[in-house]
C-alpha cells in the first residue's frame, strides 16, 4: 500500500496516537502527553505519511508571529523529523518537507531548524543555511547602581498554583524587545521550559506580573526568557535594566543573556555559538533585515550580528532528522 499524506491533524486523537508511537519510539517523546497538558496548541501541524494506518514519518510545523522592528513575519519552526526505521531510504522525509515549505516559504516568512551532526547535509538541499547564534554577555557591575526592589520569588513547579501562574503568561505572551519578540503561544518553547532542567529556574514578579527563566552557576546568571502577559507594552530600558538588577544573586558578575533584550548595557563580549549537536539551519523568503543589522537573503549565506530569533530557548527533545 502506498503511503497517505495526511496533514494539520493535531485535533485528531487516533491520528495522534499514532504520530505519539512513532516519537516514543524514535526520541521518547509524548506528542498525548504534551497534548494534554496543553503544550501543543493549533500552532503545531504535523505533516505525515501513514501507511496501514500508523505513520511512518513526519515532519512538522510549529507556527508563530514575530515584531521584528516595526515589521511583522511569520516564523516557521521546523522539527520532529522522523522517520520508521523500516521505512528509511524511500525519500519520505525529503518528499514531506517540500510539502511544508510549499505551504510556508513565502513572504514576510522567516523557517528555522535545529539537526543534529549526522544529517548536516541534508536540510542545504531545501535551501537552508546554517548559522552560529551569538549570546551577549554583561559585565553585572553595569547594573550595581540600580536600586533593587526584590520583587520576584522563584516559582516551585511541583505546586499547581505556580505551574498555572506561569503558563498563564507564557502560553499567551507579548513581546519584550523593540528588536524582536515573539506574540502569542509558541509550543517547542513551552515543551523546553517545562523540562525538568528549566522548570526548576522560574521567578515571578507579583507587582510587574512578569516571569523569568533564569538559572544560576557560580558567579553567572543566564537569563533564558523574560515572560510578559498580554496586553502590556514592550519593556523599556530602564524596566529591562530594573528586571535585571532585582535578578542578581550577590556574588553575580557575569549576565549572559539567551533572549533579546533592550538595554542600555554595552555586552562585554558576544559570544558565538555553532551547536555541535543541534546546529541551527535557517531559511528567509526574501532579504530580511534582523536586530544588530544582519541581513538574511533568501537561498545565500547568512550571518547572526546578534541573537536575533531568540533561538536559543527554542531547543527542545525531538528536532533531529532521523
Amino acid at each position: 500500500m502506498r503511503p497517505v499524506l495526511v496533514s494539520n491533524y493535531a485535533s485528531d486523537p487516533e491520528k495522534m496516537a499514532g504520530l505519539d508511537e512513532l516519537g516514543m519510539r524514535i526520541f521518547g517523546i509524548s506528542f498525548v502527553k504534551w497534548k494534554e497538558q496543553g503544550l501543543l496548541g493549533d500552532n503545531y501541524i504535523p505533516y505525515s505519511f501513514f501507511s496501514d494506518g500508523k505513520v511512518i514519518s513526519n515532519v512538522s510545523a510549529n507556527l508563530y508571529t514575530a515584531q521584528i522592528y516595526d515589521k511583522t513575519y511569520e516564523v516557521v519552526q521546523i522539527g520532529t523529523v522522523m522517520t520508521d526505521p523500516d521505512y528509511r531510504g524511500q525519500g519520505l522525509a525529503a518528499r514531506l518537507m517540500r510539502e511544508l515549505l510549499s505551504n510556508y516559504y513565502r513572504e514576510n516568512t522567516l523557517l528555522f531548524l535545529f539537526a543534529n551532526a549526522s544529517v548536516l547535509a541534508f536540510y542545504p538541499k531545501f535551501g537552508f543555511v546554517r548559522s552560529g547564534q551569538k549570546r551577549y554577555v554583561f559585565d553585572a557591575d553595569a547594573l550595581r547602581e540600580v536600586s533593587r526592589e526584590n520583587t520576584f520569588r522563584k516559582l516551585d513547579w511541583a505546586i499547581s498554583a505556580d505551574r498555572e501562574l506561569f503558563m498563564r503568561i507564557a502560553s499567551d505572551r507579548t513581546p519584550i524587545s523593540r528588536q524582536f519578540g515573539l506574540q502569542g503561544s509558541s509550543s517547542p518553547r513551552m515543551i523546553y521550559l517545562t523540562d525538568d532542567a528549566y522548570n526548576q529556574s522560574l521567578y515571578y514578579s507579583e507587582s510587574r506580573d512578569i516571569a523569568v527563566c533564569m538559572s544560576v552557576e557560580k558567579e553567572q546568571i543566564t537569563v533564558h526568557d523574560i515572560f510578559l502577559r498580554k496586553g502590556r507594552s514592550v519593556l523599556s530600558v530602564s524596566e529591562t535594566n530594573q528586571i535585571l538588577a532585582d535578578l542578581l544573586p550577590v556574588n553575580t558578575t557575569r549576565i549572559v543573556c539567551d533572549c533579546m533584550i533592550d538595554t542600555d548595557m554595552l555586552p562585554s563580549s558576544d559570544e558565538l555559538e555553532w551547536g555541535e549537536h543541534d546546529a541551527l539551519f535557517v531559511l528567509a523568503s526574501e532579504p530580511t533585515i534582523l536586530p544588530g543589522g544582519a541581513l538574511v537573503f533568501a537561498n545565500k549565506g547568512i550571518h547572526m550580528a546578534a541573537p536575533p530569533l531568540d533561538l536559543c530557548g527554542f531547543r527542545v527533545t525531538g528536532l533531529d532528522h532521523t
